[in-house]
């Protein structure tokens, strides 16, 4: 609601600024949330994720992103970035770098540890998974686990790139203005 209420103002006010929320990024940041809460969603049982060190980092890392983008929404729509130390912007693409390096790790770690006989996995769907069941197995959301780690890491790089593009454009606005 809150980026079509800036939409609508700076529509009808071209000299108003707009959000971050409005932005690339800031949409950007609530696909990844949203992504997030599905991925909880999936591995609500704690023996998914209790087997070994490296899925409780997944776990981790599943957590530590989630949070930090609710914090980003929320202090955004409270305006509370006024706040920082350093610009937004700056915080921001660092952020976006380091949750992008945490989702490249759990992308690569999750299939891994679930798929792979070596690591106690289960390379293939098990025969009590069957199709007459209407409820998804623990096997298939393993599955929607991993695929969904694969969608939030490639939201999260994409989040960096215009975070990145959005930081070099803030700074040049900067330094233009000295």
């Amino acid at each position: 609601m809150e980026v079509n209420i800036i939409k609508a103002r700076s529509d009808t006010d071209r000299n108003r600024p707009t959000g971050y929320m409005t932005t690339v990024p800031g949409l950007l940041k609530v696909c990844e949330t949203f992504v997030a809460g599905i991925i909880f969603v999936f591995i609500s049982d704690p023996n998914a994720y209790e087997s070994h060190a490296a899925i409780k980092w997944c776990m981790a890392v599943y957590c530590i992103c989630f949070i930090l983008s609710s914090m980003v929404i929320i202090l955004s729509i409270g305006n509370c970035s006024d706040y920082l130390t350093s610009p937004p912007t700056c915080c921001l693409s660092f952020y976006a770098l380091l949750a992008v390096i945490m989702y490249l790790t759990a992308t690569i770690i999750w299939p891994i540890y679930k798929f792979d006989k070596l690591h106690g996995g289960s390379p293939s769907r098990p025969s009590q998974c069957s199709s007459s069941n209407p409820d998804l197995c623990p096997f298939d959301k393993l599955i929607v686990v991993a695929v969904l780690t694969a969608v939030n890491f490639i939201l999260y790089l994409a989040d960096l790139i215009f975070s990145v593009i959005q930081f070099k454009e803030d700074d040049q606005y900067i330094y233009l203005q000295l």
